[in-house]
Order: C-alpha cells, then structure tokens, then sequence
C-alpha cells in the first residue's frame, strides 16, 4: 500500500461506522468487473433481480409459517436428514 492510499486509510477510519460502510461498499463496486459480474476476489454477484424474487419467496414462506398454514420440521432432524443424504452419496 503506498503513502496516499495508507493516509486515505487513515482518514476513512476516522469516519464514522456508517459513512464507512458507505465508503466501503463504493471502493468495493469500483474493482468489480461489470462485464462478467465478478468481484475482484473472483466471486460471481448475485443478480438483483433473483435477489427479488428469492426475498418474495421467503417473505411468503414466513407469512404462511407465521399463519399457521404450514408446520416446520425440528433443527435436529433437519440435521439427521442432511447427514443421511451426505452419507448416502
């Protein structure tokens, strides 16, 4: 890191928690590579609209849940189903 970029450093974390955030989330965009929607850590983003659509979904299922129109499956046997599946292959 050279002398310019360790004194913006030291300027951004004076900044209060949010406006940090903020700067991070920028800095953050400015290395992504828009033509293949890969962060420059070579991980692939989330299409905004599939992000959408899957809070909708999940918004349903919580209402429904929280209705009574559906029964929810106990932690630990979520659990022993996964193991059985992971086992199984």
């Amino acid at each position: 890191m050279g002398n310019q970029a360790r004194q913006l450093l030291e300027a951004a974390l004076a900044l209060p928690k949010e406006e940090r955030a903020d700067l991070a989330e920028q800095l953050l965009a400015s290395v992504e590579d828009p033509v293949t929607d890969v962060d420059m850590l070579g991980e692939h983003q989330p299409d905004p609209d599939i992000e959408k659509a899957w809070a909708t979904e999940i918004t349903r299922r919580a209402d429904r849940a929280l209705r009574g129109e559906t029964q929810g499956i106990p932690g630990p046997e979520v659990d022993a189903q996964i193991r059985r599946i992971i086992e199984d292959n």
